[in-house]
């Protein structure tokens, strides 16, 4: 874990491309009216001028502009959880693995891969809409006990199910099997 926060106040936090179909959009009405956690934006795109004049003057609103690999890890440790609102089907959800992976909770929106991803994990809070996203935060905001209990399982099932040594070994038992060596 890293030892200093990125941020002066708990935060909840966003990482990712700012455009339409991540869903950034919808999250930040619900900040502007939540002043009692921030949120923290991590990456950039082509909706980020938007993205910023719909925060507008929100205090608790912060751009942090694209974030080198090496310095993430620093944004995710100190999270109370990152938010995965993605509004489209995604292939598969990079973001919930890589926060898991730090030992982050996870809220995504119901949709797609993220319910199988997150269910499996057992690391993360499912949304469909406004009062989903704002029981999920106030839930890991209030409840720390029970925020270390979802990274903790977010975190042992990276390590089983996605990290690097796995994937790579069930991939070559894949290939010896369809070359009839396996």
């Amino acid at each position: 874990r890293s030892p200093e926060s990125p941020h002066p106040r708990p935060y909840f936090l966003f990482v990712g491309r700012l455009t339409k179909l991540k869903g950034l959009d919808t999250v930040i009405p619900v900040f502007k009216r939540r002043p009692q956690a921030d949120l923290l934006v991590v990456g950039d795109g082509e909706e980020g001028d938007a993205l910023r004049a719909l925060a507008g003057d929100a205090p608790n609103i912060r751009f942090a502009g694209r974030v080198p690999n090496e310095e993430l890890r620093q944004y995710y440790d100190h999270a109370i959880a990152a938010i995965v609102p993605s509004q489209g089907f995604e292939t598969f959800g990079i973001v919930i693995i890589e926060a898991l992976r730090f030992g982050t909770p996870v809220i995504a929106r119901n949709i797609g891969p993220f319910p199988e991803i997150i269910e499996q994990a057992g690391g993360g809070l499912l949304f469909s809409d406004d009062a989903g996203l704002e029981a999920a935060l106030d839930r890991l905001q209030s409840d720390r006990s029970y925020r270390d209990r979802l990274a903790a399982s977010g975190y042992r099932a990276c390590r089983e199910r996605w990290s690097e040594a796995v994937v790579i070994d069930r991939l070559l038992n894949m290939v010896a099997s369809a070359r009839g060596t396996g």
